[in-house]
């Protein structure tokens, strides 16, 4: 599903411009290197992994099926384009009989040109089953390396999956990369959380680097950070020891995820976009949101 943020800049008198900020995806097979998804080979079954022409509009137009603008013919989406995908959900690929593995979704977002756009490109994923009842315990999607969370909702208290964390990484260090957090109008409070079947209530050791600690790094009460403005634009680190206690279960879905908690405060107002990074001693691993 596209998101939507304006795009200021329109490149030709239509509003519809594949030459202002267009947005292609494309799906991959299962990769021979899991740590090279770009190697599993393109998928040429999937309809709707295309390029999504950018638009700078009046929305009430487009939407409109009776105006000028809504019935302006889109090549590869016909009439009513902005319909089809405002805030809606648009299929990608349907693959029948999928054999297990990781598919990769690989976005491309570019104008042509000097691109003066300055649009935000948000949307989200989504994936499941229409034959297998119990496979919402065998698909989910998540990022590779990198993952971006936007957050708007005020007064808000969000706790999510963040990385997956076996029993075997006790007694290593999981570092957590935080980029670009506290873009709310009050301070709020980030801490990283053990999973539910880990055994234990909170993380003990946890040191921070970057903009809290610095290059020597200093203790954090309860494994969190404060979140402010001076964040902006900068990598914050915590480190996370894995005690040599800590216990999961690997082979229940759910089990093992190390969860993020972003606590806003009460009356803030968040307009938050963040990137957050994870890894074992030097070994990436997965990021689910």
């Amino acid at each position: 599903m596209r998101g939507d943020s304006p795009i200021p800049q329109a490149r030709t008198s239509s509003p519809y411009d594949i030459n202002q900020v267009s947005t292609s995806y494309t799906i991959r097979n299962p990769p021979a290197n899991p740590w090279d998804p770009l190697s599993g080979t393109v998928r040429t079954d999937c309809t709707g992994a295309k390029t999504y022409p950018g638009y700078a509009g009046d929305l009430s137009k487009a939407l409109n099926q009776k105006h000028a603008d809504y019935k302006v013919v889109t090549p590869g989406f016909g009439q009513g384009y902005v319909a089809q995908v405002f805030r809606r959900w648009v299929p990608l690929c349907t693959i029948a009989s999928a054999p297990a593995g990781t598919y990769t979704i690989q976005v491309h977002t570019n104008g042509v040109g000097q691109d003066y756009a300055a649009g935000h490109n948000r949307f989200a994923l989504r994936a499941y089953s229409t034959t297998d009842s119990t496979a919402k315990d065998k698909v989910s999607v998540s990022g590779f390396n990198k993952m971006a969370i936007y957050a708007n909702l005020p007064n808000a208290t969000t706790s999510f999956f963040l990385t997956k964390v076996p029993a075997g990484a006790r007694g290593q260090t999981l570092n957590v990369r935080l980029f670009d957090i506290g873009d709310s109008t009050g301070n709020g409070t980030v801490k990283v959380v053990p999973p539910p079947d880990s055994g234990l209530t909170k993380f003990t050791g946890c040191k921070g680097f970057g903009v809290t600690g610095g290059t020597a790094g200093t203790n954090l009460t309860d494994c969190a950070i404060t979140a402010n403005s001076t964040y902006n634009g900068k990598w914050q680190t915590v480190s996370v020891p894995i005690p040599t206690n800590y216990t999961c279960s690997s082979s229940v879905p759910t089990g093992c995820w190390v969860r993020l908690q972003y606590a806003y405060g009460s009356g803030n107002q968040p307009s938050d976009t963040t990137s957050w990074t994870a890894g074992i001693e030097g070994d990436p691993v997965r990021l689910v949101e």
